[in-house]
């Protein structure tokens, strides 16, 4: 199963963060009847923001996210698969390899940097869609996460969220199962003066 975030962006306001939380938590229940004995391992699949580029690794997503769950009562590992500067297309050759037996559950947070790269749309496409087949091949629920594309890359590039649409609606109907909230564009979302400070903290 995998749930699109279809109004979620990593430069977000609060809302989208709660989003997100809701959404792992959701993603955690999934693995419940297979990982009952033990506390959920999460993957996360990304670039420099799940990396945590810049940062003290204590200040990163993963930890960020790590400390919240704690700290609301959930025990989640969450392990950090990010790499600066990577694609879908170097996502998907070193995923098969992560996906360890111990892994319960998969969030895919790709995608800028195909369109920082000026990558075709349709591979961003073709991409995620074998991501997501190693994950459910392997039994693991998947997390798609998605991204936003600045507007000045023209028509084809205006977000890559329309790839992703694409991809739900076209292509992978019986696999995708849109986790919509109301409510929130995507570009009441953005917070322009964002630093990489308040990217990755949790506040509310």
């Amino acid at each position: 199963m995998i749930n699109n975030l279809k109004n979620f962006c990593y430069v977000s306001r609060y809302e989208a963060k709660s989003l997100l939380y809701k959404a792992i938590i959701h993603l955690i229940i999934l693995t419940a009847p297979t990982f009952c004995y033990s506390d959920p391992k999460v993957f996360i699949l990304g670039d420099s923001i799940t990396h945590g580029f810049g940062l003290p690794e204590e200040e990163g997503l993963v930890n960020q996210l790590s400390n919240w769950f704690s700290n609301n009562g959930t025990a989640v590992s969450f392990i950090n698969g990010g790499v600066s500067g990577d694609t879908t297309a170097g996502g998907l050759e070193r995923l098969s390899w992560s996906l360890t037996e111990d892994i319960s559950a998969v969030i895919v947070a790709l995608g800028s940097n195909d369109v920082l790269r000026g990558f075709p749309p349709e591979i961003t496409k073709e991409n995620l869609s074998a991501i997501i087949d190693i994950a459910q091949g392997n039994k693991v629920p998947v997390l798609l996460i998605g991204t936003y594309a600045p507007g000045n890359y023209g028509k084809e590039y205006k977000s890559i969220q329309d790839v992703l649409s694409s991809l739900g609606i076209l292509d992978l109907s019986e696999k995708v199962r849109w986790h919509r909230k109301q409510g929130l564009s995507l570009e009441e979302s953005i917070d322009k003066s964002l630093s990489n400070e308040s990217i990755y903290s949790i506040n509310y």
